[in-house]
């Protein structure tokens, strides 16, 4: 856990980041190996990140704003 400055509302704002562990994902023929980690911003929003073994971006999803992003090349 450690602080994060949000220039807009202009305090730290405690985030926490938590591995739940490493999972296969399929994408049509193709399987990624993925960590997946939960990133809270505490009061202000949670999102799950889902990361390959290179540290890339693979899935980013919150709910709360009922957004689930993934990487292009991925998409069969």
């Amino acid at each position: 856990m450690f602080d994060n400055f949000i220039p807009v509302i202009g305090n730290d704002i405690p985030l926490s980041v938590t591995l739940f562990g490493d999972e296969k994902l399929r994408f049509g023929e193709n399987t990624v190996e993925v960590s997946r980690f939960r990133v809270e911003s505490v009061g202000i929003n949670t999102v799950t990140l889902f990361m390959d073994k290179n540290n890339r971006l693979v899935i980013l999803e919150n709910p709360a704003q009922e957004l689930k992003v993934v990487r292009k090349d991925l998409i069969p």
